[in-house]
C-alpha cells in the first residue's frame, strides 16, 4: 500500500485493526499506546508521535518499507498547452 498522507496510514491502521478483529482497547493495550492517541492516528491526525506510531505498526505485524519517488520532470503544463495552440494554428 502506498501511504502518502497521514489520513492514509491512519486508514491503514484502521484497516489492518479490523481485518484481525481487534478492537481499538485490544491493539492499544498491546502497543502501549493510549485509545485516544490511536483514535487520533486513526483519524489521520499529523502530529501523531513517530515512535509511537512505528510502535503501532509492529504490534500490528506490519514492516515499513520506503521508496524513492520518481524525480519530477518540471514540466510546465501551462507551456505545453501554449506549444499545442501555436502548434494547432
Amino acid at each position: 500500500m502506498m501511504i502518502r498522507t497521514a489520513g492514509d496510514l491512519g486508514a491503514h491502521v484502521r484497516h489492518q485493526r479490523n481485518s484481525r478483529k481487534m478492537s481499538q482497547q485490544a491493539l492499544a493495550q498491546q502497543a502501549g499506546v493510549s485509545v485516544r492517541w490511536l483514535k487520533s492516528l486513526e483519524a489521520g491526525k499529523s502530529s501523531v508521535e513517530l515512535g509511537l506510531v512505528l510502535r503501532t505498526l509492529m504490534a500490528l505485524g506490519d514492516i515499513i518499507s520506503v521508496i524513492d519517488s520518481p524525480p519530477h520532470t518540471g514540466i510546465d503544463l501551462d507551456d505545453v498547452l501554449r506549444r499545442f495552440e501555436r502548434e494547432a494554428t
